[in-house]
């Protein structure tokens, strides 16, 4: 195609089928030349606004068709030189230096008409039913790195996108950011002056399909493409910067394909806390080495300073890398990661027909952080999600493991109702990672880690809700409670919750035994405990739950990793931990009529559903006082194999696992297709473990099991032994 045919005007790109609103004006730049190009990416066609009064701009667009310039040989193809790229780089706001050079600037020069403000801008991006487009979305984008290290000119706060895709309709994105404050690129001149970093705060993304006849699809019965508006992107971020706290990202009945094959590691993420990759530690004596002048702390709720890390024995507290807390994932009615046929799909060049559901994964994080992560959120609701879904991962400034020490992790939250994670993909409440020092930083001077050599760990650290049917491969998690979730439509960005709840099990502390719930907090606002009946409550006298996980790959103690692709293979080898704390949400009580069961039932059906209810009747008090009994039998009375075991009653477990002739209650279950054991727990490893970390939580089984019925938390204190 000929340079001749991309439209060199404003006026010219709309007669193409592109319409453009604006409060205040926009701007547009075709064919970016050398003397004026994008100073840090390289591309080809920028088009931005800027707001009435120097305020902020409020910009929609509408693709009304395909755009045929922006093909290459007939595809929308992803490539990168200045003169083959045809993507249009779109941003609410923009703050940049075109021709010239923006580190250290604290204003923006007068070669360009730049937005007078990278906050409070809205972007809005509807793709028409049939229409595809090729694009890189910003709410607002800020490159100023000055120098003062007072200053906020390279903030970006507040700024909202929207993409609304009809029927039929796709989007090849590049990357998505609510927000993106200036990363710093470089420094210029040789002084070694690094910025603290800058606040990209309050921003959000909403993926949503336009349904204008009002029609109710579900994503996750997708079977022609045809059906919904696709987009196939490489990552969407609610914010990245250096302090990305209370953004959001919100899907609703959407499709997102991922558009190459690191899409399973950069994900959706909240929030992603980021200072051009730099890691204040320093690799080769693996221990901490202030690169980035950053926050000790944060202002809690209370108006107290908290620090991230304790003040060092004769120092000063550490100042961290990044920051992303307090961020949000929302997911309805969805399918992520989902596997879009190689012809239908022009970004397809690293997988096949043969490839399989994980090759085209896309994980989902509430915040990534090369620093902390914490209080942050995934919640979402009958969705399918063809990627790990994890609260939070959190480097804490560390690219491997320092002293043997594990890393003291945050606490993050998932939420999933009615949800499967496809074969392959885990749930994490919190997460974290191994990585290696970028080769290209041979001199060490930013000391930036390497994105593509990122390897999680698996430490069982955070927290999962689980409501309805939820499936995965596994829930490395430290506290889990079935029965409850997170209301989507509840939650809100501006509010920053405290996800760790006061009466769970923790380290060198008692446990409350009995604690009202506070109706007060925010996020006991936003849970929704089932009960009555309610589809996924939980009664009395189930064989399995109505709200339940399956877990595809056993219920294993082992921290080894799994995924020999994705995961570090040596970090958590050997060790040992399982849930801490799981909880349920009791609907209903027991009554007398005195039915008796047949406690011999399948948990699943030959058809596969699973047997939520025992064989006759409801659950009776006669039978409930009758629940723990044991049937011995002695080698006096039956001297054949195996008789021997009734002789060792002092042991609960024992006598549950052979003698138990009661009800149970499961809260997982797992269908043994896995050619794993189904539950393979090393009690004594974890009891071992836990001692070494130095943490109190001591329950029968190494997990203190709690009811939530009516408003209030019951369960028993951290016993030696057990109880």
């Amino acid at each position: 195609m000929a340079d001749n045919d991309w439209p060199l005007t404003l006026e010219a790109l709309e007669a193409a089928g592109f319409e453009v609103k604006v409060t205040g004006d926009v701007h547009y730049i075709p064919k970016v030349a050398d003397a004026a190009k994008d100073p840090l990416d390289n591309a080809f066609t920028w088009l931005w606004g800027t707001g009435e009064a120097n305020g902020p701009s409020d910009l929609s667009i509408t693709v009304n068709n395909t755009l045929d310039f922006q093909k290459t040989a007939g595809e929308f193809k992803d490539v990168s030189n200045t003169y083959n790229q045809k993507t249009i780089w779109i941003s609410g706001g923009l703050k940049t230096y075109f021709g010239g050079n923006p580190y250290g600037l604290t204003e923006t020069p007068g070669n360009f008409p730049y937005s007078e403000t990278t906050n409070g801008n809205k972007l809005t991006l509807t793709v028409k039913e049939g229409a595809t487009f090729l694009a890189k979305l910003f709410g607002s984008r800020n490159d100023l790195g000055g120098y003062d290290q007072t200053s906020d000119s390279g903030a970006t706060a507040n700024n909202k996108v929207t993409v609304q895709m009809e029927d039929g309709s796709k989007l090849y994105a590049k990357l998505i950011f609510g927000g993106r404050s200036s990363q710093l690129d470089g420094v210029s001149g040789d002084n070694g002056v690094v910025h603290a970093g800058f606040e990209t705060n309050g921003n959000v993304v909403n993926i949503v399909r336009f349904i204008s006849d009002g029609a109710d699809k579900d994503a996750g019965e997708v079977v022609n493409p045809d059906s919904f508006g696709i987009v196939i992107t490489k990552g969407i971020f609610g914010a990245e910067g250096y302090e990305a706290n209370n953004n959001k990202v919100t899907l609703e009945n959407t499709v997102v394909v991922a558009g190459m094959d690191g899409a399973r590691k950069l994900g959706l993420v909240g929030g992603r806390g980021l200072y051009y990759y730099r890691m204040n530690y320093d690799y080769g004596a693996s221990k901490y080495k202030e690169v980035v002048n950053g926050a000790t702390g944060y202002v809690s709720n209370s108006g107290e300073t908290v620090l991230y890390y304790p003040q060092e024995e004769g120092g000063d507290p550490k100042k961290v890398s990044a920051i992303a807390n307090n961020n949000i994932v929302s997911i309805k009615n969805s399918y992520i990661g989902y596997h879009l046929a190689p012809d239908e799909n022009d970004w397809s060049s690293w997988y096949n027909e043969s490839a399989q559901d994980q090759d085209v994964g896309f994980s989902i994080y509430g915040a990534w952080s090369t620093g902390v992560a914490m209080n942050n959120i995934v919640a979402a609701e009958d969705s399918i999600i063809n990627g790990n879904v994890i609260g939070g991962l959190e480097f804490q400034d560390q690219m491997k493991i320092t002293g043997g020490q594990p890393r003291d992790l945050h606490s993050n939250l998932v939420s999933l109702k009615d949800t499967t994670l496809a074969s392959g993909s885990s749930i994490y409440g919190t997460a974290t990672a191994t990585t290696k020092p970028d080769e290209n930083d041979k001199d060490n001077r930013y000391n930036r880690i390497d994105e593509r050599e990122i390897y999680a760990v698996n430490r069982r650290r955070g927290i999962a809700y689980i409501a309805g049917e939820v499936a995965a491969d596994s829930a490395y998690v430290r506290y889990i409670s079935f029965g409850q979730y997170l209301d989507t439509s509840r939650l809100d960005n501006k509010e920053s919750y405290e996800v760790f709840k006061d009466y769970y099990p923790q380290a060198q502390s008692s446990t409350r035994e009995q604690v009202v719930l506070n109706r007060e907090d925010p996020l006991e606002k936003a849970t929704v405990h089932l009960n009555g009946n309610e589809s996924g409550s939980i009664h009395v006298g189930q064989q399995v739950a109505g709200s339940y996980l399956i877990n595809r790959n056993g219920y294993h103690s082992s921290l080894a990793a799994t995924d020999k692709k994705n995961q570090d293979q040596t970090a958590t080898k050997g060790q040992h931990n399982f849930w801490v704390g799981a909880y349920a949400n009791l609907s209903d009580s027991v009554n007398g009529d005195g039915t008796s069961f047949d406690t011999k039932v399948k948990l699943f059906s030959d058809e596969g559903n699973v047997n939520h209810g025992y064989a006759s009747g409801e659950l009776s008090l006669l039978t409930h006082d009758d629940g723990m009994w044991y049937d011995h039998t002695s080698r006096e009375q039956d001297s054949s194999l195996g008789a021997e075991n009734s002789n060792h009653r002092p042991a609960l477990m024992h006598q549950f696992r052979y003698h138990y002739q009661g009800l149970v209650l499961y809260l997982g279950v797992n269908d043994g297709e896995s050619g794993e054991p189904v539950v393979r727990i090393s009690f004594d490893e974890i009891a071992n473990f836990r001692t070494e970390q130095k943490q109190n939580t001591n329950a029968f089984g190494n997990t203190f099991i709690g009811i939530i019925k009516d408003g209030t938390v019951y369960q028993k204190d951290s016993r030696v032994g057990g109880d």
